[in-house]
């Protein structure tokens, strides 16, 4: 079953031309590599996937839903089934770690639970997050506040509100932009199992060698165009690999 469903799909900023009529589609439990350089169009795709923007032109069907076509509150709806990361953390510093992953489900859970949860969690909230911290190796960092955590820490927190939504959709622009390669390899297996697990997720990538271990579809963007959609063995061989990206060393060829 297909649950992204891009044709035509457009986006035109002011000064320039964020995507340009790209189509595609992607099946649900699919876990796909976003690939390109910077201002290709990566992020644009995701804000347009997560509704933060909508597209000049073309369609965009996202679970079922035609995104053109929803009122505030479907949208609100449809958006807490997804869960994005992004590379910049969008954690709130002055909350501590747990509140932080808590608002994971702000959309699927009632207001007064919103409200009595940025005081007090309840002992099963509090297990579950700290189980999922513990996955990432930060569960001490339970009650601490975002400011106080280092740059791959709040990294974590992020991905671990992601985990805790529950959303059926996971996009990461640029997961592990601001993380060690311990720390990256340890949120990228993350990812990986929640797929293993049914989610469908979607990963911007800059590092080509971990987008080709871990991804069973590469998407590669190119001044705003889907230049490339397919596996990605064929991807190394092709053309727009050694346009977009050069020559991959030998030892990212071994690790597919």
């Amino acid at each position: 079953m297909d649950i992204i469903v891009a044709e035509g799909l457009s986006k035109v900023y002011p000064n320039e031309q964020g995507l340009h009529r790209v189509s595609f589609s992607i099946s649900k439990g699919e876990l796909i590599g976003i690939v390109g350089p910077s201002g290709a169009g990566k992020s644009t795709l995701l804000r347009l996937l997560c509704g933060a923007i909508f597209p000049s032109q073309g369609t965009l069907n996202i679970l079922g839903q035609e995104m053109s076509h929803l009122n505030r509150q479907q949208l609100r709806t449809l958006r807490s089934k997804i869960a994005t990361v992004y590379q910049s953390f969008n954690v709130i510093p002055s909350l501590d770690v747990a509140r932080n992953v808590f608002m994971g489900r702000t959309g699927k859970i009632p207001h007064a639970s919103v409200v009595r949860g940025a005081f007090r969690l309840t002992a099963k909230e509090e297990s579950e997050i700290e189980g999922i911290l513990s996955t990432l190796g930060i569960e001490d960092k339970l009650y601490e506040r975002c400011h106080e955590l280092s740059g791959g820490q709040q990294q974590r927190v992020a991905v671990a509100r992601a985990i805790y939504s529950g959303a059926e959709l996971i996009l990461a622009d640029e997961p592990i932009a601001s993380v060690d390669p311990a720390t990256a390899g340890i949120i990228l297996d993350l990812f990986q199992s929640l797929n293993k697990q049914g989610k469908t997720v979607l990963l911007s990538l800059h590092q080509i060698d971990s987008a080709l271990k871990y991804c069973s579809r590469i998407l590669a963007f190119d001044r705003g165009t889907l230049a490339y959609n397919g596996s990605p063995h064929d991807f190394i061989k092709s053309e727009v690999c050694n346009k977009l990206m050069g020559n991959f060393p030998e030892r990212e060829v071994k690790s597919l």
